[in-house]
C-alpha cells in the first residue's frame, strides 16, 4: 500500500478494476458489437465507402443520442459497483482502516469509477475509427469532437452519480435518487399538464418543454443534435447515362457551439466569435473583435467600389460557379469560361460566353438532354449577372472542347488564368 501522504492508490485502484471487471467487460463486448454490425453492414452494401463528412454525421448522432442514454444506465452501475461498500458498515470500518488518506480513497475511487467508464467507449472508438478508415471516411475533426463530449458526458454523469451515493443510505436508493434528479423535472411537467388537461377544456396536454433544463439527459438529447445540410446537386446514373437531381450532403455541424470549442481547444485563437449566417447573430461582435487587429491607411479605391476585377471577369466567374454548383463530380474543374462579347445596350447587356471542357463526352453532360442542363446554367447565371450589374441580361452560351487545355500554360494564359 502507499502511504498515507498519497491522494491515489493505485493498488486499489487496480483491485477496483480486477474486482469488477465483468461489469466493464460486458460493456466493451456490447460496444464492440456496434462497429462489427456496421461493418457487416457495409460488407453487405457491397464496399460503398464513405465520404468524410457521412462518417462525421453518423459520429454526431451517436454522440447527440446514443451516449447520453448509454452514459445515464452505465454510469450509475459504475458507481453502485466503486461506493457499495459505504453501505455496509463492516466494509466501511475495513476500508478506513487501510493505510490510505480519505482524499486519497476518494480520488481513488472516483478515477476507478471513470476508468471503467472510459473502457468501453475506448474499445468501441477505436473499432469505430478503424472500420470508417477501412471505407475510406476517416474525419479528425469529427472524432476529437466526439471524445469531449464523451468525455464530458461521462464525467457528468458519474459525478452526478457520486453526490447520490453520498447523500442516500442505501444502495438501492442510489438508482433512485439518481434517476428523479435526472427525470422528476420532465415527469412533474408532463403529469401538471396531463391533470390540467382534465380540468380545462381545451388545453393541449403534450409535454411542454419548459423545464427541460433541469433534466440533464432530456437537455442533452434535445440541445446537442446533429445540424446537416444538404444541397440538390445534379447527377449521371454511371448504368444508364441519365442525368437526376439527387439530395448531397455538404456539411455537418453540432449545434450549440460544441464544434467549435473543439476548434478552440485546438488551436491557438486570438479570439473566438461564433456567427449565425442565417439570423446574423454575432456579426456585431465578429466586427468589434476584428477591428481590434486593423489600423487606418489611405483609400485605395473608392468608397462605392465592390471589386478591382472588369466586369466581364466577374461574369465568367459567375458563369463557372453556376457550372461548379449544377454538374457533377470533376467534369465542372475541368471547365473554362471566355467572355468573347459584353456589349451593354440600352436598359439591357448582351454576353456571348464560351465553355471550353476537355473531352467530347464532358461536352453532351454540360449540354444535357435537349439543352436542359445549359439552360439551368444560363438561368441561374442570368439571374446574379442581373443582379449584380442592375440591368436587364441577355446571356448566350456555347459549349466548345478543348482536348486539354489544362497541360497548356498557354492556353490557360488565354483564358484569363494567369500567375500575379
Amino acid at each position: 500500500m502507499r502511504s498515507k501522504t498519497s491522494c491515489f492508490n493505485g493498488t486499489l485502484f487496480r483491485k477496483n478494476l480486477s474486482r469488477y471487471w465483468p461489469l466493464w467487460g460486458l460493456a466493451s463486448f456490447g460496444g464492440a458489437m456496434f462497429p462489427l454490425a456496421m461493418l457487416l453492414e457495409l460488407l453487405h452494401n457491397g464496399f460503398r465507402f464513405w465520404s468524410p463528412l457521412e462518417t462525421r454525421q453518423a459520429y454526431y448522432t451517436v454522440l447527440s443520442y446514443g451516449v447520453p442514454v448509454i452514459s445515464i444506465v452505465y454510469a450509475i452501475l459504475c458507481a453502485m459497483a466503486v461506493w457499495s461498500y459505504l453501505y455496509n458498515a463492516r466494509s466501511v470500518g475495513m476500508m478506513h482502516t487501510l493505510p490510505i488518506r480519505r482524499e486519497g480513497l476518494f480520488v481513488t475511487n472516483v478515477l476507478s469509477g471513470l476508468t471503467m467508464m472510459a473502457i468501453p467507449y475506448a474499445v468501441t472508438g477505436v473499432l469505430l475509427v478503424l472500420v470508417t478508415m477501412l471505407f475510406g471516411g476517416f474525419e479528425p475533426v469529427g472524432v476529437l469532437v466526439t471524445v469531449l463530449g464523451v468525455m464530458g458526458e461521462s464525467l457528468f454523469f458519474f459525478g452526478l452519480a457520486t453526490f447520490c451515493a453520498f447523500i442516500v443510505g442505501n444502495v438501492f436508493m442510489l438508482p433512485t435518487l439518481y434517476g428523479l434528479l435526472n427525470f422528476i423535472a420532465v415527469l412533474t411537467d408532463f403529469m401538471v399538464n396531463l391533470l390540467a388537461q382534465g380540468f380545462c377544456f381545451g388545453l393541449n396536454s403534450s409535454y411542454s418543454g419548459t423545464v427541460e433544463w433541469l433534466s440533464p439527459v432530456v437537455y442533452l438529447v434535445q440541445k446537442i443534435s446533429p445540424n446537416s445540410t444538404y444541397e440538390t446537386q445534379w447527377v449521371t446514373d454511371r448504368l444508364g447515362g441519365q442525368r437526376y437531381e439527387t439530395s448531397v450532403l455538404t456539411s455537418v455541424t453540432l449545434e450549440n457551439g460544441w464544434l467549435i470549442a473543439a476548434y478552440a481547444a485546438a488551436y491557438d485563437f486570438a479570439a473566438v466569435v461564433p456567427i449565425s449566417a442565417k439570423s446574423g447573430k454575432g456579426v456585431d461582435a465578429l466586427l468589434e473583435e476584428a477591428s481590434k487587429f486593423l489600423y487606418e491607411s489611405v483609400w485605395y479605391f473608392p468608397e462605392d467600389a465592390v471589386t478591382d476585377q472588369p466586369e466581364r471577369q466577374i461574369a465568367a466567374e459567375i458563369i463557372r460557379e453556376k457550372l461548379l454548383r449544377t454538374l457533377n463530380k470533376e467534369i465542372p474543374h475541368g471547365t473554362a469560361v471566355v467572355i468573347e462579347e459584353f456589349k451593354e445596350e440600352k436598359n439591357i447587356i448582351r454576353i456571348r460566353a464560351e465553355i471550353f471542357c476537355e473531352k467530347a463526352s464532358h461536352k453532351g453532360i454540360i449540354v444535357g438532354k435537349n439543352g436542359a442542363a445549359l439552360k439551368l446554367v444560363g438561368t441561374y447565371a442570368r439571374e446574379d449577372l442581373e443582379k449584380f450589374l442592375g440591368t436587364k441580361v441577355y446571356l448566350n452560351l456555347w459549349v466548345k472542347v478543348k482536348e486539354n487545355w489544362r497541360e497548356s500554360a498557354a492556353t490557360v494564359g488565354n483564358f484569363g488564368y494567369r500567375d500575379e
